[in-house]
């Protein structure tokens, strides 16, 4: 009990006196019996002018459950400053719950204060260090704390220990779309497309309009990038459902097509291709008058570039018009072959003999 841990803390004092071990024993026990005052004046009465990181974790801790947050904040510069924040551990470990709470949100709102300030290494680094005592003080499943320690991480090119902890809040929270954007563009930096097209997959499936914000929020370079590779998978992914499917596919089939290229759209609505791929999507879904009335909106009636007026003859062909389909496919056999040849299995088996008949 505290009171055992107490009397035996107070005979080990009287054996070694000056030893600051058995005084620091004596104050975790006075503090779990609530004698918060005893607590804080043995901790003052115990060394130096200039503590040891134990001593100053425990006297942040006390200075927080006793409402002085000036002093709180002095205290725990000096522990960050000591660069041992693992003494933490052990006081955590006897602490009670609402001051965990406490010093966590007290932590994470240090730590945003030095983000909103300067993003320079050193003070990165200092907010990293707040956010790991939050995350301590919450036994490790604080996620906000979690997702901006990552974000740190990444911002200081540790893109593997970002990983760690966005997963780790993953691990917990599947659906954590920051999350996975934030563990997505962390492979982007990478280089690793299959793990970052999965991770901003998932993340759109859950919530669009997060995910198109965060990819508007990268730099130039990086959000053509991830937008290349979504618009590849989509492609290979429509691709791989025709060679299994027959058109018209069924609705839950495209289900991640249209989710992707409704997201590159609305990321950058004047890149053609992006309309393009929502106008085969459309077509492989058998959604012909949706699909014509897209490619007039985007490309006008008579588009001049081969691939748009090639999928005009798509629909054409769905719309029985056979001369005029063959006519404008035609137009892509130089420019582009193997584009015809994912065309041509836009359109429904019977529809493209007579076509070929033509």
């Amino acid at each position: 009990t505290p009171a055992g841990v107490q009397s035996l803390a107070v005979l080990l004092m009287e054996l070694q006196p000056g030893a600051d071990g058995s005084q620091i024993l004596a104050a975790d026990a006075l503090y779990q019996l609530g004698r918060v005052e005893e607590a804080y004046r043995l901790l003052l009465s115990i060394g130096p002018i200039s503590p040891r990181a134990p001593i100053l974790a425990r006297l942040a801790l006390l200075q927080l459950h006793r409402g002085f947050l000036y002093d709180t904040n002095q205290l725990l510069k000096k522990l960050i400053q000591c660069g041992d924040t693992s003494c933490l551990r052990p006081l955590l470990a006897v602490a009670q719950q609402k001051d965990l709470a406490l010093l966590q949100a007290h932590c994470h709102s240090a730590a945003k204060r030095i983000l909103e300030g300067t993003r320079e290494e050193s003070a990165v680094r200092e907010a990293v260090a707040y956010l790991s005592i939050a995350i301590m003080a919450s036994g490790g499943e604080a996620a906000d704390s979690l997702l901006e320690r990552a974000r740190c991480y990444a911002l200081l090119g540790q893109q593997k220990t970002a990983i760690f902890d966005f997963s780790a809040i993953l691990k917990e929270h599947p659906k954590h779309v920051q999350a996975l954007c934030g563990r997505g563009f962390t492979y982007l930096m990478l280089n690793q497309q299959k793990e970052c097209t999965h991770d901003i997959l998932a993340a759109l499936q859950i919530n669009t309009d997060i995910v198109i914000k965060d990819i508007l929020s990268l730099k130039d370079k990086a959000r053509k990038l991830v937008c290349d590779w979504l618009h590849q998978f989509c492609r290979n992914n429509l691709s791989d459902i025709l060679v299994t499917s027959t058109v018209p596919c069924h609705g839950e089939k495209l289900r991640d097509a249209f989710i992707i290229g409704g997201a590159l759209m609305r990321t950058d609505c004047r890149d053609p291709r992006w309309h393009l791929l929502y106008v085969d999507i459309l077509v492989a879904k058998g959604e012909i008058k949706a699909a014509g009335a897209h490619l007039c909106q985007v490309f006008g009636q008579e588009p001049r570039d081969a691939v748009a007026q090639a999928r005009v003859g798509v629909v054409e062909a769905w719309q029985q018009k056979y001369c005029s389909a063959a006519r404008r496919l035609s137009k892509l056999i130089e420019k582009d072959a193997s584009s015809l040849d994912f065309l041509l299995t836009l359109i429904p088996f019977n529809q493209r003999k007579r076509m070929a008949q033509v």
